[in-house]
């Protein structure tokens, strides 16, 4: 009998994609126990609310030495399973012709949740997870912005974990967009008046250590923001820079967030866009408060101890862990 994935040959003769989003059943569901790694990557996606499998596999199995796919393979089969038992969806990403095909994003799904609300201990119908939000092709642009910023988180999280740091707490883009996590300040419009705006970061964390802390803001970069516009009500990339400079004159970063200082961490897709942002900044005002890296530079170096930030005032690369004067 002709199996549904082979029923149709295309034209060129290659065998077509089979489908990775059917799940197994019967006899053919693969045997499955959860280990401590399955909890941890349960709980990454959980906390990420989408990872793809490259992300997955960098963050939990390691990176692949040069010509072996052991962690490759290893990751891969793992999520199958977890997939096949209902732990966790996966969907395609929308792709562009000249971009190929993209690596599968994978979400948690209810018997997931279920196990992330034990592990938690909370209700599941308070668990900040809901079944709409598992569908890859739903608001595409917000989707590559997500996983552009778990990128940055995953970085992150990894060179923590290679040092005496810890962050605690990441607030992500969704939980700062809640009404009770909006803050406003007021910024002049040019013609006399003031505009209100809120600050909505694409993250926040704090980096730890017993003697310690550094407060910092995330913005991702995806070239679709203007750098600086002639129209008071456009929010381009200027009025972002004064924005946080507003919102720490106003005392309402200290009383929400309990610190007198935080940076704003810029992430962007390369160093030509990199340094305009950072000529933009310093233009209006931006300070040290401001640092600013590409996503190729953070996948390549520990992101805490490499030198891989540039600041605003400042013309040599930094780490992150050099707090320069204000």
């Amino acid at each position: 009998m002709t199996s549904p994935a082979s029923a149709k040959q295309p034209a060129d003769g290659k065998t077509p994609r089979r489908k990775v989003l059917v799940r197994a059943t019967g006899d053919r569901l693969p045997a499955l126990q959860l280990t401590p790694r399955d909890l941890a990557i349960l709980h990454g996606v959980y906390v990420c609310r989408a990872l793809t499998t490259p992300q997955i596999q960098r963050w939990f199995f390691g990176e692949a030495p040069e010509n072996r796919r052991g962690p490759t393979v290893r990751c891969q089969t793992r999520l199958a399973r977890l997939f096949h038992h209902g732990y966790l969806y996966r969907d395609e990403q929308a792709t562009r012709l000249r971009e190929g095909r993209q690596p599968l994003v994978y979400f948690l799904d209810r018997r997931g949740a279920e196990v992330m609300a034990g592990y938690l201990h909370v209700p599941l119908r308070e668990l900040d997870w809901q079944p709409r939000d598992n569908a890859a092709g739903a608001g595409q642009l917000f989707l590559t912005h997500l996983l552009k910023t778990n990128d940055v988180r995953i970085a992150l999280e990894l060179a923590a974990a290679q040092s005496e740091w810890q962050i605690d707490p990441w607030l992500d883009e969704r939980s700062l967009r809640r009404r009770q996590m909006k803050d406003r300040v007021e910024l002049p419009d040019g013609q006399g008046r003031t505009r209100q705006m809120a600050v909505v970061p694409d993250g926040y964390f704090a980096l730890l250590r017993p003697d310690i802390a550094f407060y910092h803001f995330v913005e991702i970069d995806l070239r679709t923001t203007i750098g600086l516009s002639g129209r008071a009500d456009r929010r381009d990339w200027a009025r972002r820079i004064q924005a946080y400079v507003a919102y720490h004159r106003s005392g309402q970063y200290q009383a929400r967030y309990g610190s007198d200082t935080f940076r704003v961490l810029t992430v962007t897709t390369d160093r030509q866009r990199l340094s305009h942002l950072k000529t933009i900044t310093e233009q209006v005002g931006g300070k040290a408060r401001f640092w600013f890296t590409t996503f190729a530079a953070l996948a390549q170096a520990n992101a805490l101890t490499a030198p891989i930030w540039q600041v605003a005032g400042r013309s040599e690369a930094l780490s992150l862990l050099i707090e320069p004067e204000s």
